[in-house]
């Protein structure tokens, strides 16, 4: 019994004999880095930059700062100046390469436990585009005798400025302003221009700026008589028939409306205006008196149709056809009037009767053979 004890006691005597100098070494261990660790960074460095962008050429102050006022550097492989040194508050003003290429690049604040960066962007050294020339009117219609304000920005392009239109007679000059390097001028519209769109084409020496559309209107309604024309197809008819109309009226508003009158036709013909520039439109031809008349157009313009008689739709006689001689033909025979016969003498007679009355019907015939049977038996 006491040998077991003895065993027991030596077998915790020595366990605990082993475990205090592990734990002293545990308590007193300080590891200490190895080749691959290195020092965090300090969380109090910054940079920062004027602008992100730059081009070559272009300058960009760096502001930075470290903690405790440790000594650093700042570069970047755009900076033509190389690595700058600092400490504390910094700052520094940079410029870029001239020859540095676009693209995106570091600039780093440096120091022995500590950094910062930034990014700096340099654009290509690409020239801004030219302005474009430009040619603008003050209205984009007027009546003959307006006054229209031009004005032609050249841009780039060298040289007198002017433009030209059908419009305002033909070459308008312009002058130079300047103060802005603008053209400006003043046109009239002549008074001799029809209705209608016209080009307005500006120059600047000898290029081309730009062609604009320009509209004629009229001052008035009234319409100017030896410019426009009226037909009417066919020339000539019966009462009834449909004429087809067509007017070229080049003083005409093409918002307006355009009629054409005459006595020849049932009344007043509003025509439209075509894709052609003709205005056209139909009329009837009414129950008039055979005759040629006058067709008159409210611009102006005038012409003649001719009225046919007889035949027609609606003839003289308000459609009634007139019976031609030969046409009605005499029945052969005694007629029937559900009395007894005539003798021979008396059918000659209702026969030449009903050849003088024109044609009447067989019923006639036989009324006036009654008639005269009962004159003969009176």
């Amino acid at each position: 019994m006491r040998k077991a004890y003895t065993v027991a006691a030596i077998a915790v005597a020595g366990g605990l004999a082993l475990a205090a100098p592990a734990g002293a070494f545990a308590a007193d261990a300080t590891p200490s880095p190895t080749a691959s660790q290195s020092a965090a960074p300090e969380q109090n460095a910054s940079i920062s930059l004027s602008s992100s962008t730059v081009r070559p050429g272009e300058s960009v102050t760096v502001t930075a700062s470290g903690p405790q006022g440790k000594p650093f550097t700042v570069s970047s492989p755009v900076f033509g100046g190389g690595t700058i040194a600092g400490k504390g508050e910094f700052s520094h003003t940079f410029t870029v390469d001239k020859n540095a290429k676009p693209g995106t690049y570091h600039v780093t604040l440096q120091g022995r436990d500590f950094q910062a960066g930034a990014q700096l962007t340099v654009k290509g050294d690409t020239p801004s585009p030219a302005p474009q020339a430009s040619l603008s009117l003050s209205a984009d219609s007027g009546k003959p005798g307006d006054k229209v304000g031009i004005t032609i920005k050249a841009g780039d392009l060298k040289g007198d400025a002017y433009v030209t239109s059908d419009a305002f007679g033909g070459k308008v000059a312009l002058k130079q302003d300047r103060a802005d390097g603008t053209w400006h001028g003043q046109a009239t519209v002549s008074k001799d221009t029809k209705l209608g769109y016209y080009g307005v084409t500006g120059y600047v020496g000898s290029t081309k700026v730009d062609t604009v559309k320009f509209t004629v209107t009229e001052g008035g309604t009234t319409p100017v008589v030896g410019r426009s024309s009226i037909s009417v197809s066919p020339g000539e008819g019966h009462a009834g028939d449909l004429v087809k109309l067509a007017v070229k009226a080049p003083s005409a508003n093409p918002t307006g409306t355009v009629t054409v009158d005459s006595k020849a036709f049932t009344g007043q013909a509003r025509l439209t205006l075509g894709k052609d520039g003709v205005w056209k439109g139909t009329a009837r031809v009414g129950n008039v008196r055979p005759n040629t008349y006058k067709v008159r157009s409210g611009t102006g313009a005038e012409t003649s149709f001719k009225v046919l008689g007889g035949g027609g739709h609606d003839s003289d006689h308000h459609g009634v056809t007139p019976v031609k001689p030969g046409d009605h033909k005499i029945p052969k025979g005694s007629v029937n009037t559900g009395m007894a016969p005539v003798g021979d003498a008396q059918e000659n007679t209702n026969a030449a009767l009903a050849i003088g009355l024109g044609g009447l019907g067989a019923s006639a015939v036989a009324g006036a053979g009654l008639l005269r049977r009962r004159r003969n038996h009176g």
